[in-house]
């Protein structure tokens, strides 16, 4: 084991110089910042992991979005077997010391004014250089580099042609199919797919994931529980009672885990120091997994055969009716149906015989379910 010194700028409203959470916060002017060789952490791609690969996709394991100037710092002692493990150690504690500052500042502002401004602003650090400690107490500059790991899709692509000759019409026809609720889940699942290249936190990737179903099951239903809701959106798109027990569990890691909602402690804080930090996310969704993906395309398969007609009545319109497209850059399959006045009965008959007409689909395979009197669901139980 080693010593190491960490600093790290600090940025706030209110800067109490001084020990606190086992840092020192000094004062130190720009010019001093400089002769020390002060910058932020650095990473940089080398071609050790990739040289064998003609494409690659590859990340560094940090990239520091920051760029702060400050005329104070805190402070780190540490002893460590390495200096990334002395880095991750001075970032747990400078998270600690601003999470305590800004509290800190929040009830000082409440205090002072009793309530009549709002928040205080929140305290920002960068991590901007470790030294060695020697054994008479000196600080000595110490090499750490960060470089990139891992190769992710190599030698693609596999293939400049679909696997399936029904693919390139799958996609023109998704292409020009306009469904909010479809578009948004798509949106979400996409994220969560990149998160991991885009630097989200493992927190947002699986949020984005299970987010992607639930805008779906959530649309499909308005009953009061999530599993309730499942339920009936597992009938209406053909989830398989495997595919709906595995949405299940992501609910309970999603609900129940690390994620968003946590109700346990964070583990991560108990692993030895190391950096990067790793995360406390706890969710078996995490990439790779196909479930998202078919939720995704079964709703897509479910809402391309199903239409949303509203009627409209007047006696110069013919008696067999008539159908036109509502809004088709927006939104997909709704329809206004014009015709003469009639009974319930009727109207409902008429309906299903001129979409039977209009789009060549055997009557047998629709199924009209009524949301009022003047608006109906034709959905072809046939995928088409």
């Amino acid at each position: 084991m080693s010593k190491y010194r960490v600093y790290a700028l600090i940025h706030g409203q209110v800067l109490p110089e001084g020990e606190i959470a086992a840092c020192r916060i000094e004062q130190m002017s720009f010019a001093e910042q400089d002769e020390r060789g002060f910058s932020t952490i650095k990473a940089e791609f080398t071609d050790e992991m990739t040289r064998d690969y003609r494409t690659y996709v590859t990340l560094l394991p940090y990239v520091e979005p920051l760029k702060i100037k400050s005329e104070y710092v805190a402070i780190y002692d540490i002893e460590e077997r390495e200096p990334l493990a002395a880095l991750g150690g001075g970032i747990r504690a400078f998270e600690k010391l601003c999470q305590y500052l800004f509290l800190a500042n929040a009830e000082d502002m409440n205090r002072k004014f009793e309530g009549r401004f709002g928040h205080g602003s929140t305290y920002v650090y960068q991590v901007v250089k470790v030294y060695k400690i020697d054994p008479e107490g000196n600080e000595c500059e110490v090499n750490y580099q960060i470089r990139n790991g891992y190769v992710f899709l190599p030698n693609r692509p596999d293939a400049t042609e679909w696997r399936h000759q029904g693919t390139s019409e799958f996609l023109s026809e998704a292409l020009s199919f306009s469904d909010e609720i479809f578009k948004r889940s798509l949106s979400y699942l996409y994220k969560s797919s990149i998160g991991y290249f885009a630097y989200h936190s493992p927190e947002k990737i699986a949020l984005d994931h299970f987010k992607s179903i639930e805008v779906i099951v959530n649309s499909l239903s308005t009953k009061d529980t999530f599993a309730k809701r499942l339920k009936d959106t597992a009938i209406l798109i053909s989830l398989s009672a495997e595919e709906e027990a595995r949405i299940s569990k992501l609910w309970e890691d999603r609900s129940n885990g690390d994620v968003a909602h946590s109700k346990e402690f964070g583990i991560s804080d108990r692993y030895p120091n190391q950096f990067p930090l790793p995360s406390n996310t706890r969710y078996s969704g995490s990439m790779p997994d196909s479930i998202a993906e078919l939720v995704c395309l079964k709703y897509y398969r479910y809402k391309k055969n199903v239409y949303s007609i509203e009627v409209s009545y007047d006696d110069d319109y013919p008696e067999e009716g008539y159908f036109s497209i509502v809004n088709w850059m927006w939104e997909s399959n709704r329809l206004a149906f014009y015709t003469k006045k009639c009974s319930k009965k009727e109207l409902k008959k008429r309906t299903v015989e001129k979409f039977s007409q209009e789009f060549k689909i055997n009557k047998k395979e629709l199924e009209l379910k009524c949301v009022s009197k003047d608006h109906f669901i034709i959905r072809i139980m046939k995928q088409v």
